[in-house]
């Protein structure tokens, strides 16, 4: 959509979870369809903080400024985000191999087509 509050939106659900990578594409895509958006140039500027793009971080953060956030706000925000990044391995996939997807798993009534234990005719009544 055309809408940057939709897309800062989606951007801020990331950073809220602590995937700034993720959040990144959308507050970019924010700040170009509106400008003077400062909720994504705050967002930009804690999201690339958070993951130690320092010169990026202060970009945004200057942009943001310019838009009137407070710059101690700001900073405090940027702070507390700046251990939660933890990014996502692919590759961490592949060393579990000896565990089950959960896909995979089969549910406890499929195996003989009996109910699971525990289960009984008095309480599928109720």
């Amino acid at each position: 959509p055309k809408n940057p509050y939709a897309h800062n939106n989606m951007a801020a659900a990331f950073v809220s979870v602590g995937a700034y990578d993720y959040a990144i594409p959308y507050a970019m895509s924010a700040l170009d369809l509106k400008t003077n958006m400062y909720q994504a140039s705050n967002t930009l500027a804690i999201s690339f903080n958070a993951m130690s793009e320092y010169e990026k971080a202060e970009h945004y953060f200057s942009v943001s400024v310019r838009l009137g956030v407070n710059p101690n706000e700001l900073r405090e925000a940027m702070e507390k985000h700046k251990d939660a990044f933890i990014p996502y391995d692919e590759d961490e996939d592949d060393e579990d191999e000896g565990e089950e997807s959960y896909e995979s798993q089969e549910s406890p009534d499929t195996k003989d087509g009996t109910e699971p234990s525990g289960i009984d005719e008095e309480s599928k009544s109720n």
